[in-house]
């Protein structure tokens, strides 16, 4: 009985032993699978993240490339970019290439890619790595396919494809890929843009680009905030909005506030103004005009051509209803009695050269040394007055009519901004107190 007991308790034993052997070996592999995969397969032979992780080392990824994916192929370091950026000819991408390998190191790799393949057959990062060191183009293809279409996170993989797909002038292919990449990996914009952007400038590429931004993914506001310092020419991103619009996919407002914004900073302001047009809504093409919404009755849009506010904590600017008019709304100035700034309201018009005249109405009470003043400037030279208005200060319980002509010489002038604010050259002359009101502007042009 007694030696029974002890052949019990020595099995009991070795059985404990092996168990807490294999719980500790699994989890140290796990570990070490990232920290040291050569040590992780010693313990676990079958470990297939080991097996990848060294098929990489010997393939030249560092780890931090090895690491833009995850074990699911989501990217997790921005230093990983660098293991799937495109290579450029001529600004066209080529698929990419694999480091130099000698055929003994390329055979090294293949058995760890299979090693782990029968571990876990659905490895999509498995299938990515056989087809780096596969011998021929027809089996790098069907490789990357089967690396794809296990997991669409395969990066590396999908990337591969939707270059080859570009070069091969597959562009439904190529446009599909790009869906698949910017859906699971939208820090690839600036790499993948350039694709993009040179499809929607090609006769055979700009159908399928439309088609692509029709579909609504949800990458194409970044996309449009990328495309403008991407394309050759400037109306690219208007011909794309324009079928957005057709397809009553309208372009949202920051993708129009992007665009415009391009427009201006490049001083293609005929294009800006004619782009704006084209998108604004119905209500407000009634207030059309050589000066947009001059009523304030519209709702400010924030895009250039439109009434911008200058706040400032020295001043509270706001559109609000006339007392003795409510119907009518008028452009409202409060002075807190600080330094203003350069608190008012500006707005950029594009007139042709020639004599224009600025009115409108004004009431307030206004305490500043050198009062309050419409001007309108060449855009840029904001110094040099095309024309200025009376200086509002003082009293004026009752609304009074001004006005003042200017002219726009015939050069250097295309475009104009028409803004209010304090007349002040000094931080003295910016302190103001008290309010005013200016109303019913009208901007027409005048007579010789």
């Amino acid at each position: 009985a007694a030696s029974r007991s002890w052949i019990s308790i020595l099995i009991s034993a070795v059985v404990g032993v092996t168990l807490v052997w294999a719980v500790l070996s699994r989890s140290l592999a796990e570990y070490l699978a990232e920290a040291a995969p050569e040590w992780a397969v010693v313990l676990a032979p079958t470990n297939s993240t080991a097996l990848l992780n060294l098929a990489d080392a010997k393939l030249g990824i560092k780890a931090d490339a090895r690491n833009a994916a995850s074990n699911d192929g989501r990217p997790r370091t921005a230093a990983g970019l660098a293991a799937f950026n495109s290579i450029k000819s001529r600004g066209i991408p080529v698929p990419m290439t694999d480091p130099e390998v000698t055929p003994g190191v390329r055979m090294e790799v293949r058995r760890l890619a299979e090693a782990a393949l029968a571990s876990d057959p659905l490895s999509a990062r498995a299938f990515r790595i056989l087809g780096q060191v596969a011998d021929t183009p027809a089996q790098q293809r069907a490789y990357m396919e089967k690396a794809a279409l296990r997991s669409k996170h395969e990066v590396h993989a999908v990337y591969w494809l939707m270059q080859t797909a570009f070069l091969d002038d597959d562009l439904s292919k190529t446009t599909q890929y790009i869906d698949i990449l910017l859906r699971s990996q939208p820090q690839l914009m600036p790499a993948i843009v350039p694709i993009l952007a040179r499809l929607a400038e090609s006769e055979r590429g700009l159908e399928p680009a439309k088609a692509l931004l029709r579909s609504d993914p949800p990458w194409r506001n970044s996309f449009f905030s990328s495309l403008m310092h991407t394309v050759t020419d400037a109306r690219t991103p208007l011909v794309l909005m324009l079928d957005l619009q057709t397809h009553g996919r309208d372009p949202s407002h920051d993708e129009l506030k992007y665009y415009l914004a391009f427009l201006m900073e490049q001083k293609y302001y005929e294009l800006a103004y004619y782009t704006w047009t084209q998108f604004l809504p119905p209500e407000s093409l009634q207030e059309v005009g050589l000066l947009f919404n001059s009523s304030f009755a519209l709702r400010l849009s924030g895009l250039p051509f439109d009434w911008t506010l200058m706040r400032d904590q020295g001043a509270r600017v706001d559109i609000v209803d006339r007392a003795d008019k409510p119907e009518v709304r008028a452009l409202a100035i409060e002075y807190l009695g600080v330094s203003a700034g350069e608190a008012g309201a500006r707005q950029i018009v594009t007139l042709a050269p020639g004599k224009y005249r600025l009115s409108g109405a004004a009431q307030g009470d206004v305490r500043a040394r050198r009062g309050v003043r419409w001007r309108v400037a060449c855009l840029g030279a904001v110094t040099t007055y095309l024309g200025e208005s009376e200086a509002f200060t003082g009293s004026a319980p009752n609304w009074k009519t001004f006005q003042f002509d200017f002219v726009v010489p015939p050069q250097n002038c295309p475009a104009q901004q028409v803004w209010v604010a304090l007349d002040a050259r000094t931080d003295s002359e910016r302190l103001a107190s008290g309010n005013i009101l200016f109303s019913e502007l009208k901007l027409a042009t005048a007579g010789k």
